[in-house]
């Protein structure tokens, strides 16, 4: 007696959507693909095949341009005007602090 397998043809959206959900899952790539009954080869190549679309998302040059606060804001946290400080947590203990004096 032979056993075959049923395999399920999924849309580009579907896999986007499975690729999406796994690391919110808590799961392995192994355990999620095994409870979501998708091959873990499969998942891999359609991972491999959207991740540039995923960077793509992002600003193309990898930069956000930031303003300057306005006046008043910038009066209401500092007590000087035209004066400001911008602080950016860039993770692992990292601070950039930029100010105007």
């Amino acid at each position: 007696m032979s056993t075959t397998r049923k395999y399920v043809r999924r849309s580009r959206q579907q896999w986007e959507e499975l690729i999406e959900l796994q690391p919110g899952s808590g799961l392995s790539i192994s355990q999620f693909c095994k409870q979501a009954g998708v091959s873990y080869q499969s998942f891999q190549n359609w991972r491999k095949k959207l991740e540039p679309q995923v960077h793509k998302t992002a600003s193309a040059s990898g930069f956000i341009e930031l303003t300057a606060p306005s006046s008043s804001v910038a009066d209401a946290q500092t007590d000087k005007p035209g004066h400001w400080l911008i602080e950016l947590d860039l993770g692992d203990g990292l601070q950039l602090r930029i100010a105007r004096q």
